[in-house]
């Protein structure tokens, strides 16, 4: 039985000028103008109108910590439209925060006291009238929770439905090409753009950044904000002497994959909670050069394997045209942390550590037609590799090996067969030990 169908472009108005994502946005798609808006507390609307607006629907913001947790958001084609459960909670109010909207209600309406105390409520943070109130409120710090939203991440950004009702909670946009994740953990979402070209071409200006910072091609740029707009850093990632392998490549254009990015462990070795996690990224450009930058873009290693394209021209997911490379995160257990990187061309495919050793390599069969998917699909909780490819669909499956034991598993083998020989030797040699009373002779004297 159907409980409840959300369909995309609901709680938007067609004006047929274009696709608006969202009511709270504040980037939209070209096209998209503002008098194809109504007002969302206008009272002349249609009946037909005024079905279609999601009630209840919120800004993001109000969900920033949970946006968080949902990220990263990369989108480059269809194969990268997901769902996901996730559990939202409205983010708590500092008591800071919470005086300073006090104090401008106050002035507002007149002096202290003046105000209703239902609009007090709302202002502060308290529960709206809508029936996602009550499912979307906090948690306490280490409870057990269940998903109660649906997360969709789909080319203009991510939305979030809620789970039992079907209504959207919020939607955020994030614009493509790049990679959407808080890199340096203060949390606030960053935007990661690879940018390809030339290498033996003139340094660029970017006019886009805040300070006219000068870009050469081959770099990664991150910005910060929602929109990113305040720079965070740029950096190369290209070789600095790559005339010799250019040379001898057909074409001097160097293409980029979508960066990727990985947790990276605190100075104990443990991994922070979501909201103060940093992360490395990862690039790969279409010579098979893999770079990686911590959060602060400064270099940590580069590798060179062969997992290369043509670099005839990026994809383009609107005609479907043009070679697709992978560069993924790979987690080597099923809902495990991603600890090491499959980088894949078009006949080569590599996986490699954090710390960029090559751990296997793989020649592809086939030309991929899309970027070779991380998935469990013989069900023995290890993750696997699958290639949807032009002429057939391939598998790489891992296996565990017998002598690949951890510390933890030889040491108790150890303390088992140390109880073991410790057991087996006091049974030996208890009968020895034991004192014998002296047998009786038949001569003696009866006391």
């Amino acid at each position: 039985e159907l409980r409840w169908k959300h369909e995309v472009g609901i709680g938007r108005r067609a004006t047929g000028q274009g696709n608006c994502f969202g009511d709270d946005l504040m980037m939209h798609e070209p096209g998209c103008c503002k008098d194809g808006l109504s007002d969302r507390f206008s009272f002349h609307v249609t009946a037909e109108q005024a079905a279609a607006r999601e009630y209840g629907e919120e800004s993001c913001r109000a969900f920033r910590t949970s946006v968080l947790e949902a990220l990263p958001h990369s989108w480059q084609g269809s194969w990268d439209t997901a769902l996901h459960l996730a559990h939202f909670q409205r983010q708590k109010r500092g008591k800071g925060e919470q005086k300073a909207d006090l104090a401008r209600l106050a002035r507002e309406d007149g002096g202290a006291g003046s105000f209703p105390a239902q609009r007090t409520g709302l202002k502060l943070g308290g529960s709206p009238p809508n029936a996602l109130a009550g499912l979307l409120r906090g948690r306490k710090a280490g409870e057990e929770v269940s998903p109660n939203v649906l997360v969709a991440h789909l080319r203009e950004g991510i939305e979030v439905v809620h789970l039992f009702s079907g209504r959207v909670v919020c939607r955020l946009h994030l614009p493509s090409p790049g990679l959407h994740i808080d890199v340096n953990g203060d949390g606030v979402p960053d935007h990661i753009v690879a940018r390809g070209g030339d290498p033996l071409e003139d340094v660029d200006e970017d006019e886009s950044s805040a300070g006219h910072t000068h870009l050469g091609p081959c770099s990664a740029v991150a910005r910060t904000g929602i929109p990113a707009r305040a720079p965070l850093f740029n950096a190369t990632i290209c070789d600095a002497v790559p005339h010799a392998r250019l040379a001898r490549a057909s074409q001097g254009r160097v293409e980029v994959a979508q960066p990727m990015a990985l947790p990276l462990p605190g100075p104990d070795g443990e991994y922070p909670e979501p909201i103060r996690q940093r992360h490395m990224t990862v690039y790969l450009h279409s010579q098979g050069e893999v770079t990686a930058l911590d959060a602060e873009g400064d270099l940590l290693w580069k590798e060179t394997v062969d997992a290369t394209w043509t670099g005839i021209g990026p994809f383009d997911p609107e005609e479907d045209e043009g070679e697709v490379p992978t560069l993924r995160p790979l987690p080597l257990h099923t809902h495990g942390l991603p600890t090491a990187i499959l980088a894949a061309g078009t006949l080569h495919g590599y996986v490699l550590d954090m710390d960029g050793r090559v751990l296997d390599s793989m020649v592809l069969p086939s030309v991929p037609a899309q970027p070779l998917l991380v998935a469990d699909w013989n069900f023995d909780g290890l993750n696997d590799i699958m290639l949807l490819g032009h002429h057939g669909v391939f598998g790489w499956a891992q296996v565990r090996r017998p002598g690949a034991l951890s510390y933890a598993t030889l040491v108790a083998a150890l303390i088992v067969i140390m109880v073991g020989v410790f057991v087996s030797q006091a049974r030996e040699e208890g009968p020895s030990t034991k004192a014998h009373r002296p047998r009786g002779r038949s001569t003696d004297q009866a006391a």
